[in-house]
């Protein structure tokens, strides 16, 4: 479903035609929160890649430079917004079965806030899989 607000698919649908309970029916299932989904996060749309606090495609954009200069690639990886103690931080929250949080390097990028590169993420299931 394309990120499209409730009132415009009504539009759509009543342009062709369709009324009473069989659009609102359409209209309904069409809008309803959907499973997470590895897209970005909107009003009508959740993500199971973006996760915590909602963050904006700039945020994202500064992230994938970070990621790349650090050699992190983005597959096995999602990443958490968080505000603590008035600031921002960002988690690359890493899939692997060893835990550990290290700071990544900024360079003044995101307002200075602070980044955290963090392994363990799914280490349950990772775990399942080595065995």
């Amino acid at each position: 479903m394309p990120d499209l607000r409730k009132e415009s698919l009504q539009k759509i649908v009543g342009c062709v035609g369709m009324t009473g309970s069989a659009a609102e029916n359409l209209v309904e299932g069409m809008t309803a929160v959907s499973p997470p989904n590895t897209g970005y996060p909107s009003d009508t749309a959740v993500s199971s890649y973006y996760l915590g606090d909602r963050i904006t495609r700039t945020e994202i954009a500064e992230l994938q430079l970070i990621m790349q200069e650090e050699g992190i690639e983005p597959e096995n990886t999602r990443v958490r917004k968080t505000a603590a103690d008035g600031s921002t931080v960002y988690q690359v929250l890493r899939a692997s079965y060893d835990t550990g949080i290290r700071d990544l390097a900024t360079a003044g990028r995101l307002g200075g806030s602070r980044v955290l590169s963090v392994k363990g993420d799914h280490r349950n299931q990772v775990s399942n899989i080595s065995s």
